[in-house]
């Protein structure tokens, strides 16, 4: 029989997992059954979104209407030209049966000619046909097995020429009296042990039929298909073939390339949403074993309107790009649209949208984009879901091209790497896991190795991952080899190689985190001065888990409680997202800041027609009222604070008719405003209406919980006059907690943010309570995945982003800043993509290289008070935080230099900026270095600099 693992060139190819589709049917609704035959595990991955910082409006172009058809009918696959061969075999078991013996001369029942048992010693096998409910003809072959003996029993069909560089399609109708999963493959006649392909099916219990797609890689007259059963089991098998190529359902031709025409970072999705992919409101995302895609992979399964899925790729220059996908919907009728932009392009103008209608039926869309803006290198695809049913995606291309072109992978093979912990996070002493996933021609590969880089670059290797054999390979793979990681944040990358150390696929990467457990992480702290911003709430609720694991213990929900999600038609009410927001954040004892704001379309005093998304309020103030009671009192208990409003008044004086205009223009029509419909004019809130709404909700609030705390946001942006009007209207008279924004972005920011604080303070005397929400210093350009975004800075600016991200929220809480709440998630998905700012979750829900830095502040910080910043050699500040344990200072350089110190006291401990202890001599300060030690004052820790012996190194 074949022995598993051959060493003879395989027929391989792209298409090696089987077509079962009909089993998402007969199993519909059974979550075991659907376990017991997914191929993979379904791996879920809630990612979260980030803040918007900046996107490029064109205005000289036209937005996509919602209604809007396709402006280019999407191509589907053209068939395969015949090439006139016949099947080289084909079987319907309609001809005569005759009497078969096996190996140990064994009575066997009856096979056709052609059919012959060579099963393993001791099993017990018995054939014979089947005449009722058959898929074709009058006659099926039954094969029963009694007992699998020592290893299994095969059954073999007739030698079968192959010729390389052959595609080939083989074809079976099969199922089962029990689902079970049997083994169907190719191998050698003369040397049984050259397995040329092998892939596990499963056996459903009705009639099943199912294709696969290969390829020939060698030339073998004498081939042999074989069934094998490694337990007892009955099935049924009808209606075999195997012939040349001639898909008439559009399946990928999977040509292997050495230089594949895809750019895109992989093709398919055999386990879940991978890096550098990013999946985006989405309500389900997994990788579904029941619907094999025609890659012939698990397809990617999700759904929900507006759920993005995205890709950053490499372009080669401006020209013309053509976008590929292979889409099945669960219903008719299911808009997406397939999208190509630069990066900060506004992705709803065209020429970069393409709307697109799909069916029930795998089939591939296309879309062609001229792209003349350049920007970094890369450009961005994206596909969007129109509607809430379930999408089934594979086959995704990008190439440089003015037409479609058949399917390719990104390279002969393809790995996926999915971190084991959670968001990629391991807690100091834990093992760190990654999930590799390889498929594809893996007969061209040798071997998979591994590279783990941490922030600065330095380098980690890994034991190399041997392949063999043909079938995809799913392993974890710990990292034991590197022992114990430090604290810190790593970028993991793998390749495949082949013969002479050749590459046969390109880098999978993945992040990896190390941090300390956080101080009590299961003690509610309404005290902690930190917070983290969310937009989105998992299924699971692993993103807001994570920042707890992180050290975060407030949240500030910007979207879940908001009257404008609970409240989308009058005189009703939707708390699903806040009920289900609200339990996870109690379940984690996590203190709440919710925002009960905007108001919803209904509510506000303006045309439904009005084509922009500002801050409006609301019109009718008892409407507003009975919301926030209504709200407050079901959440009285779980949310601490409420902020009435996330933004202050708007002053734009932008129209529709302005707007119309615009796009008229970028047209070419020349069409006269006269001509471009009634002019809309906003209705601009005053600071009054601002303050009204706020001593509206203000009110409110306190009757249904007294003790809640009532935030007034300042939005200060960089413009202290729009909240000076604000507070001249009175506004602090109606709030517990002043709070603002900061996202201005200047040279000084640590000045700019001293003169605020002084600022707010002497407009607002009577509040003593300030808190920061969005902090931030202004968009980074930190890219984690160098293989498919090329690093903007060179090694290491990512660890000095880090640092002056710590320095600025150490300066907040310095400034008597009670609470600050770090970024999380954007709201837009489009905006701002892979323009990752200092917060803690980049775009895709993975975690940013500051977040283990922001980790280890908070770890050294919590529960201390802010003492004061003592100057260190006119160039170093020392942030100073007392407790009753001790005191921590914090030593952090102005202008990048350090302090070289030769030893230290024994009571004192020295960390870095991950939280790694630092054995003298060392030097410090050029990134933030922790000194703490027990029963030491603020004033103590300042006066240990002065009795030590260092030097300035620049």
């Amino acid at each position: 029989m074949p022995q598993k693992g051959g060493t003879g060139t395989l027929l391989s190819g792209t298409n090696y997992y089987w077509f079962v589709s009909a089993l998402s049917k007969h199993y519909e609704g059974n979550n075991f059954l659907i376990m017991v035959f997914s191929l993979f595990r379904q791996h879920y991955s809630f990612v979260g979104l980030l803040m918007v910082c900046i996107g490029i409006q064109l205005l000289t172009a036209q937005e996509v209407e919602e209604t809007n058809e396709p402006r280019v009918q999407p191509g589907t696959v053209e068939p395969a030209p015949e090439n006139g061969l016949k099947r080289l075999a084909e079987e319907n078991f309609e001809s005569r049966f005759v009497q078969v013996r096996g190996p140990l001369e064994d009575f066997l029942g009856t096979l056709p000619e052609g059919w012959s048992d060579v099963s393993g010693p001791g099993t017990q096998v018995f054939y014979g046909p089947v005449y009722d409910d058959v898929p074709e003809g009058e006659k099926a072959l039954r094969m029963e097995v009694v007992s699998p003996g020592r290893t299994s029993a095969v059954l073999e069909f007739k030698p079968i020429p192959i010729e390389k560089g052959r595609v080939l399609q083989m074809g079976l109708s099969i199922r089962s009296d029990n689902p079970t999963t049997i083994t169907i493959g190719l191998r050698s006649g003369s040397e049984p042990a050259k397995i040329y392909f092998e892939q596990p099916i499963p056996c459903p219990l009705d009639w099943t039929s199912g294709e696969v797609v290969v390829q020939a890689t060698v030339d073998d007259p004498d081939a042999r298909f074989y069934l094998e059963i490694d337990k007892e089991a009955k099935i049924e098998l009808d209606a075999f073939y195997l012939e040349p190529y001639r898909s008439k359902k559009g399946s990928v031709l999977p040509v292997i390339r050495e230089e594949s025409p895809n750019l895109l970072p992989s093709s398919s999705f055999p386990d879940g949403v991978h890096a550098p992919w990013v999946l985006l409101n989405a309500d389900n995302r997994y990788s579904d074993g029941l619907e094999i895609g025609p890659t012939g992979v698990p397809s990617l399964k999700w759904a929900g309107a507006g759920a993005s899925l995205t890709a950053p790729f490499s372009g080669k220059g401006k020209g013309k790009y053509t976008f590929s996908i292979y889409l099945k919907g669960s219903v008719r009728g299911q808009k997406l649209s397939l999208i190509l932009t630069p990066p900060l392009a506004n992705p709803k103008i065209y020429p970069f949208h393409q709307r697109i209608v799909i069916d029930k039926e795998w089939k591939r869309y296309s879309t062609t984009v001229p792209l003349e803006i350049d920007i970094d290198g890369y450009y961005l695809a994206h596909v969007v879901s129109h509607s809430e049913e379930p999408v089934w995606v594979d086959g995704l291309q990008v190439e440089k091209s003015e037409a479609i072109s058949p399917l390719a992978r990104t390279g002969p093979v393809e790995i996926v790497a999915q971190p084991l912990n959670p968001m990629g996070i391991g807690f100091e002493g834990e093992q760190m896991a990654v999930r590799v996933t390889i498929y594809g021609a893996l007969t061209m590969a040798r071997e998979v190795t591994g590279i783990l880089f941490d922030i600065d670059g330095r380098q980690y290797p890994l034991s190399p991952l041997k392949v063999t054999g043909s079938k995809p390979i799913s392993r974890t793979v710990l990292l034991k080899d590197l022992d114990e990681p430090p604290l810190g944040s790593y970028r993991l990358q793998l390749q495949a190689w082949g013969d002479e150390d050749k590459p046969v696929s390109r880098p999978a990467e993945a992040l990896l985190h190390r941090v300390r457990l956080p101080v009590e992480p299961n003690k509610p702290a309404p005290e902690s001065p930190f917070g983290i911003q969310i937009a989105h709430i998992g299924e699971r609720a692993e993103e807001i888990g994570v920042a707890k694991a992180l050290g975060f213990k407030w949240v500030r929900d910007i979207r879940n409680f908001s009257w404008k999600t609970a409240a989308p038609e009058q005189d009703s009410k939707v708390f699903e997202r806040a009920d289900q927001a609200s339990s996870a954040y109690q379940q984690l004892s996590m203190e709440v800041c919710a925002v009960l704001g905007p108001a919803p379309a209904w509510a506000i005093d303006q045309p439904k027609d009005f084509p922009l998304d500002l801050p409006l309020l609301p019109a009718d103030s008892h409407s507003w009222s009975q919301y926030i009671i209504e709200t407050v009192d079901r959440y009285k208990g779980a949310v601490r604070a409420w902020e009435p409003w996330p933004s202050i008044y708007s002053e734009r004086t932008l129209t529709a008719l302005t707007l119309k205009k615009s796009q008229d223009q970028s047209k070419g029509k020349g069409v006269s405003p006269s001509s471009s419909g009634r002019e809309i004019e906003p209705i601009l809130s005053t600071p009054e209406d601002y303050f009204g709404m706020q001593k509206v909700a203000y009110e409110a609030i306190k009757e249904s919980d007294d003790s809640a705390l009532v935030v007034a946001n300042l939005n200060l942006g960089g413009d202290r006059m729009k909240g000076l009007d604000v507070l001249r209207a009175t506004i602090s008279s109606q709030a517990d907690v002043i709070s603002f924004e900061d996202s201005f972005v200047d040279a000084e920011p640590l000045e700019r943010l001293k003169e605020d604080l002084t600022w707010m303070k002497d407009q607002a005397p009577e509040v003593e309570t300030i808190w920061q929400v969005q902090a931030r210093t202004g968009p980074s350009r930190i890219f984690n995945f160098n293989q498919y975004v090329l690093p903007v800075y060179p090694i290491g600016e990512a660890r000095n982003e880090a640092a002056a991200t710590v320095q600025y929220y150490l300066a907040l809480l310095s400034g008597k800043v009670e609470r600050i709440f770090i970024p999380g998630y954007a709201i837009d998905p489009f905006k701002d993509l892979w323009q990752p700012g200092p917060r803690i979750f980049n775009v895709d829900g993975r975690l940013h290289p500051n977040a283990s830095a922001l980790s280890n502040m908070m770890w050294h910080l919590e529960g201390k008070t802010p003492a004061r910043v003592y100057l260190i050699e006119d160039n170093f500040d020392l942030y100073t935080f007392d407790s009753e344990e001790g005191a921590v200072g914090v030593l952090l350089s102005r202008d990048g230099s350090a302090l070289k110190i030769k030893a230290l006291v024994e009571k004192v401990e020295v960390r870095g900026m991950f939280g790694n202890a630092i054995e003298f001599p060392a030097e410090v300060g050029r990134t933030p270095t922790y000194f703490s030690a027990a029963g030491f004052s603020a004033a103590q820790m300042n006066f240990l600099f002065t009795m030590l012996s260092y030097r300035r190194v620049e």
